[in-house]
């Protein structure tokens, strides 16, 4: 038998804090998996633990848990608010370091430890609006119409472990144009799409747990499509028979580096000529592929044997 002991970091945006686990190497099957951060600040003067994970990882069986704090700044002892629960909080903190101890157990008389270690920081928050990291304004050409905006390193210029919100807006679009779609607007990473071309004004409004709050605005130039309004003509294409773990299919290629790139079927139109009907197909009819050095257009219609080897023609027509 072995022992597992897991530290679980879990990701945000904030500069990174680190989790710390330590337990003896003692074998037995029964397995710890806790989360304790290993910094907080005095303002907050609180700290999770969490051992929920270790009920998942030892099959539901019942599990038995005991939190105590063994070292801590003289006359501050930590009140634990549930130490018999997987996950609680202990509270009342004072600047300076702890040890949190986890001992649990389960049924069948097994056992194990770990030892978290916990520093608490003096308060870095002055009563000051938070710095906004310089953004800088951002074009990108169409087809492609989506852009993500991020302002993460403001994190790195304001007061450290502390907490930023963050509010995008669009204040101003292309006259007649639709809103853009804005994903995670009260994220440090924000993406828009459905863009048209012209020019945007975006706006970030960041605030601090005081909720004061400051303001940065990004350019976003969309060059139109330089390609809009174009209709090709691709002759002399053979099509190819293809046989692979993928099925059976008729396959045309267009060489064609940067043309079809970022190209898909809101901006962009395939049709291929039928020989014995002496007609193009229904626009995109048949599906395609879009990649940077051409374009991959498939027929999945039987029978093949007819037109393996034979020339076409494709009209691609871009929007």
């Amino acid at each position: 038998m072995c022992i597992i002991i897991q530290v679980v970091v879990t990701a945000c945006e904030k500069p990174e804090v680190k989790k710390s686990i330590t337990g003896p190497q003692q074998s037995n099957n029964i397995i710890l998996d806790a989360v304790v951060p290993n910094i907080t600040y005095s303002n907050n003067g609180r700290v999770s633990l969490d051992a929920t994970s270790t009920l998942y990882r030892n099959q539901q069986r019942p599990i038995y848990f005991s939190w105590s704090c063994t070292s801590f700044p003289v006359g501050s002892i930590p009140h634990i608010q549930q130490p018999k629960e997987a996950k609680t909080v202990a509270d009342s903190l004072v600047t300076g370091k702890y040890v949190f101890v986890l001992y649990i157990n389960d049924e069948l008389g097994n056992n194990q430890s770990a030892s978290f270690e916990v520093e608490v920081l003096k308060d870095t928050l002055k009563a000051e609006p938070p710095i906004i990291y310089p953004l800088p304004d951002v074009t990108i050409y169409m087809p492609v119409n989506s852009v993500s905006l991020l302002t993460n390193r403001s994190y790195y210029v304001n007061p450290p472990g502390r907490i930023l919100f963050f509010r995008w807006t669009v204040i101003q679009q292309p006259p007649g144009s639709d809103p853009p779609t804005i994903t995670n607007s009260t994220n440090s990473i924000v993406n828009l799409s459905r863009l048209w071309s012209g020019d945007y004004l975006v706006q970030l409004q960041v605030t601090n747990e005081l909720g004061l709050s400051s303001k940065d605005t990004v350019q976003l130039k969309v060059i139109p499509d330089s390609l809009s309004g174009i209709t090709r003509i691709y002759d002399n294409l053979t099509w190819g028979f293809v046989d692979d773990e993928w099925g059976q299919f008729l396959l045309l290629n267009i060489e064609s580096p940067n043309t079809f790139k970022d190209r898909n079927p809101d901006n962009m139109e395939v049709r291929v000529w039928d020989q014995s009907m002496q007609a193009w197909s229904r626009p995109n009819e048949m599906i395609w592929q879009a990649y940077d050095n051409g374009l991959l257009i498939y027929n999945v219609y039987h029978p093949f044997d007819p037109l393996t080897g034979t020339k076409t023609k494709v009209q691609v027509k871009f929007f």
